[in-house]
């Protein structure tokens, strides 16, 4: 009896992380008889190991040459949680443009008035994370998980971003971005923790929308600009590394102008969750 509940359990444990069922957001890509991986994270919340089949994830890291991040930290921002906020960082003169109200909530936060409008914005989302999880939440980041795997392992890391990419995200999360923001932060913490659930299962589809002027911005200066760079730095190392391993934030990932549809059209063919297309 105790021989078939085994048997069984090695039967489920193999059933979770069968192709059928990956782990949400991982997909492999191949192209040149080489295979190289890419992870949608949620860049605060949720720990890699606590994504289904996160051991195979983390094998094939650790088999990797090349580790791709958005951005990779220096010594001086290691295990700082909020190497993010700072990389942006400062310009307190966008904070003074803020309504007395907003200054005061951000005050209130605990949110330096030093940070860009980046800054403030993804400050914002860690005080959520904080109050929808606890304080240790903001401090869970998977890519920091990925970006010290690499280290431990000895294996190359470079940044996807640079500055003349991330110089448009500020002027992105300008004045009146940050005004909405505020406004809808008491609904924040609910909403953050129904986002991470549903990230879990691989079922945040029905954030994905290009309906309005909005999304087309973001899509453009947040999503199709740098993907586009991302492919072109890619391409560039399939050549020269065996195996990569990319981590990048979800929404990277799925929607318009997502990265799996370039490569795709590049010639790599891939398998994982869906991309969600936009015709």
């Amino acid at each position: 009896m105790c021989r078939w509940i085994l048997l069984l359990f090695v039967f489920l444990f193999f059933l979770g992380c069968s192709p059928s069922k990956p782990s949400p957001y991982f997909y492999k890509v191949e192209k040149d008889g080489k295979e190289s991986y890419l992870l949608g994270t949620l860049h605060y919340g949720v720990s890699l190991y606590e994504l289904p089949c996160n051991n195979h994830i983390v094998d094939k890291l650790k088999t990797s040459d090349l580790v791709f991040l958005e951005i990779v930290s220096d010594d001086n921002d290691r295990n700082n949680d909020e190497y993010f906020v700072n990389y942006f960082s400062p310009k307190g003169r966008d904070f003074k443009k803020l309504s007395r109200s907003s200054q005061k909530f951000l005050k209130n936060k605990r949110i330096s008035p030093a940070l860009s409008y980046v800054g403030l914005s993804v400050a914002l989302d860690l005080t959520c994370v904080e109050e929808a999880l606890g304080k240790s939440a903001k401090e869970t980041s998977m890519d920091s998980q990925v970006e010290n795997l690499a280290r431990e392992n000895s294996i190359s890391l470079k940044a996807l971003d640079n500055k003349k990419l991330r110089e448009p995200i500020n002027d992105f999360y300008g004045l009146d971005y940050i005004e909405k923001q505020i406004a809808y932060y008491p609904a924040c913490p609910a909403e953050t923790e129904i986002l991470i659930e549903d990230y879990k299962l691989g079922d945040v589809d029905y954030y994905i929308t290009d309906s309005d002027d909005v999304n087309t911005k973001f899509d453009e200066v947040i999503l199709k600009n740098r993907n586009e760079h991302w492919l072109k730095e890619f391409k560039k190392a399939h050549h020269d590394y065996d195996q990569i391993f990319l981590a990048a934030g979800l929404f990277h990932f799925i929607g318009k102008f997502n990265l799996i549809d370039m490569l795709n059209q590049e010639g790599f063919m891939w398998s994982g969750f869906p991309a969600l297309h936009f015709n």
